[in-house]
């Protein structure tokens, strides 16, 4: 029997519907200004969903729920019919980052298998502050941001991933393509395929290693974007082959939801009897990651360029120049230094349309016909 936690942020993308860059911190402005909850439909769509799929199994997928108390897990389980649910934690108005780590705490007491929670990146951040990468996390979409790729794209798209989940039919990731890579004799090319928001660290710079030192040539493909981690594992090939309109990202580290540059920044700018523990802690941990990251970018890069120019680029992308979702542009990316070619050929694009993408309900903004469009020969 699979032990899944369950926590659902109640007012996560409230904000977004009332012009709020996010909910976090803001929850009271957001209903001051009319803001109607949304999270709790995503999760009971998403439930009903799994309680469906469940049913129609062959073989029964046993599940005990732990879960928070009312309007943070307990009354929306309730609600999707399942009955198998103890409430480990308290979830109670106001709610606020602190809840949701506490109930990620009890999870990890419990000895949950995978935490599943409904919110935006606030609450993916906070539950990964506290979890880390000792449980697979899982996010039903509700927020207004939402980069990360521990979100399904959808709601039912996130229950037949917890499906897999439970039938042993997932593992994570980063595991499948070391070993797809350790499988792979040293001197044969690969290719490899970056489209995400990043991820952890570990898992990136376990990626980047492995495919750092091979004798064979590394050639990563990024038709849109590789953004965050991914980017580290772009520093560690021997080429990247890039869009004219694709990005990779800045590599600065993310300490709890602040950027680490501008935890250190405060703790340089501000007397430090001004400060409280919990932030000089955090800057501490910045520093740390800050220099982790750089030394692993440069490490990477310095295996196809002088020691100088690596250093340089790794600076660079993880001083805090820019914000941690600024887009870098092919041109941009080759004047940095790095091995950029804008040679994509078609094959790689349309494997992009193989990928399951969220389905838009209504009317999109934008309207096209998804074929190629070619300009007509000039009759003679």
């Amino acid at each position: 029997m699979a032990r899944i936690g369950f926590v659902l942020n109640p007012v996560a993308g409230m904000g977004g519907r009332v012009g709020l860059k996010g909910t976090d911190d803001v929850a009271s402005r957001a209903v001051e200004l009319g803001a109607q909850p949304i999270a709790p439909a995503r999760a009971l769509d998403t439930l009903r969903e799994l309680k469906r799929r469940l049913l129609e199994e062959t073989a029964p997928l046993a599940l005990d729920w732990v879960t928070c108390s009312d309007d943070m897990g307990a009354d929306t389980l309730a609600a999707a019919g399942f009955a198998n649910r103890r409430i480990v934690a308290e979830g109670r108005a106001p709610f606020c980052a602190t809840d949701t780590k506490d109930a990620t705490r009890r999870f990890l007491e419990a000895g949950v298998d995978l935490i599943l929670f409904c919110g935006g990146d606030g609450t993916a951040r906070d539950i990964a502050s506290i979890a880390g990468i000792r449980v697979p996390l899982l996010g039903i979409p509700s927020g207004v941001k939402m980069y990360s790729g521990v979100f399904g794209v959808t709601p039912a798209r996130t229950a037949e991933i917890l499906i897999g989940f439970l039938k042993g039919e997932l593992a994570l990731d980063s595991e499948e393509v070391l070993r797809a890579i350790h499988m792979t004799d040293d001197e044969v090319p690969i290719d490899i395929v970056l489209h995400t928001p990043g991820g952890l660290v570990l898992a990136t710079l376990q990626i980047a290693r492995a495919i750092c030192h091979r004798k064979g040539k590394v050639s990563v493909f990024v038709p849109h974007y590789a953004m965050s981690g991914s980017t580290l594992i772009a520093l560690a090939a021997d080429e990247i082959v890039m869009c004219p309109h694709s990005v990779l990202g800045p590599i600065d580290p993310q300490v709890d939801k602040y950027p680490a540059v501008s935890l250190i920044k405060v703790v340089e700018q501000k007397p430090i009897a001004e400060i409280d523990d919990e932030t000089l802690i955090m800057a501490d941990v910045a520093r740390k990651a800050l220099t982790q990251v750089r030394d692993a970018a440069c490490e990477l890069l310095g295996e196809h360029m002088a020691p100088e120019q690596a250093a340089a680029i790794a600076e660079k992308l993880s001083n805090g120049t820019w914000t941690h979702d600024y887009p870098i542009p092919a041109a941009q990316a080759k004047a940095l230094g790095l091995p950029v070619t804008t040679e994509m050929p078609e094959a790689f694009l349309e494997l992009m349309t193989l990928y399951f993408q969220p389905v838009r309900v209504g009317r999109g903004g934008v309207e096209y016909l998804p074929v190629p469009h070619r300009k007509e020969a000039a009759s003679s």
